[in-house]
């Protein structure tokens, strides 16, 4: 009779323990779908809030647009092989980009291509040797800051250099028109009077009290010419120019502010000339850096 009891109290035992382990299976399952959906429902599943570095042209939403996504796309639907192929084909972003994907963020690191100046046919040539013509725009996204900047950088007027040549006018357009924001006009380069060294031609534009002031109600420009030597020194001191830039900025906008005195001014001849069919008033300022004592100045052209 006890054998029969105890053998009885057994399997309830073993009947509650399976019911017992059956409920926590359940809740455990239970506990678990409401974590994924809690994540499904919460913003950590999508690509809203995603992290972005190196960026200048673009905003997020709009590199979202460029890799066809959006804030509500799920990151387990973010293809990355496609993403790097759309960013590769890109002609403002470099191929050297990265994309970390993982079940709460979606991280871009990006290295954007530098507009640098345009060409007489209003073909912008970009920082890796590339060039922006006409289809390539049409395929862009340009947004007001890439408008912008297609504003600020100058025309090259000159048609054939050495590569030497344009690699010190892309780095000296970037330094004052991207590192600065500063516009530019026109950019040239002549060989100086002795043969040796290039002389390279900034044109600012000037603004309306200067216009009437100093250029007789004429539309001109203030020329800065420097030689190519200062130019090579500051690219071996610093690659951006930064410096050399930045002294250049200070005097134009003294110039353009007229904080600098009127006989300073007009030490500077005004010369009449017509550059790509335009009759402007212009106004030179040589450039030279001394390489003794290590300092810049500024010489009115007469």
């Amino acid at each position: 009779m006890k054998q029969k009891e105890s053998f009885s109290n057994d399997i309830q035992d073993k009947l509650f323990r399976h019911k017992t382990s059956f409920f926590v299976r359940l809740a455990i399952f239970g506990f678990i779908d409401i974590l994924i959906l809690i994540y499904f429902i919460s913003p950590f599943s999508k690509v809203n809030g995603f992290s972005l570095e190196g960026n200048y042209y673009y905003e997020k939403n709009e590199v979202l647009q460029i890799l066809g996504l959006n804030n509500n796309t799920y990151l387990f639907d973010v293809d990355k092989k496609h993403c790097e192929e759309l960013i590769i084909k890109h002609p403002l972003f470099d191929e050297s980009c990265k994309i970390k994907i993982t079940p709460f963020n979606l991280s871009l690191s990006l290295e954007e291509i530098a507009l640098t100046y345009k060409d007489k046919n209003n073909n912008v040539y970009l920082s890796n040797d590339a060039l922006l013509d006409d289809n390539l725009k049409n395929n862009l996204l340009v947004n007001e800051k890439i408008k912008l900047e297609m504003n600020n950088i100058p025309i090259l007027l000159l048609d054939n250099t050495k590569y030497e040549v344009n690699n010190l006018l892309k780095k000296l357009s970037l330094a004052i028109c991207g590192y600065y924001n500063a516009k530019i006009d026109y950019l040239d380069y002549r060989l100086s009077s002795e043969g040796i060294n290039g002389d390279f031609y900034l044109y600012f534009p000037i603004n309306d009290i200067i216009k009437e002031k100093y250029f007789n109600g004429k539309d001109g420009n203030f020329a800065f010419v420097i030689d190519a030597s200062s130019v090579k020194f500051y690219l071996n001191k610093n690659e951006t120019l930064k410096d050399l830039a930045k002294y250049i900025i200070k005097f134009y906008h003294d110039l353009n502010d007229d904080v600098i005195t009127r006989v300073n001014i007009e030490k500077a001849t005004l010369k009449e000339e017509k550059i790509l069919d335009n009759d402007l008033s212009i106004r030179y300022f040589r450039l030279k850096y001394s390489y003794e004592n290590k300092k810049i100045t500024i010489l009115a052209l007469e």
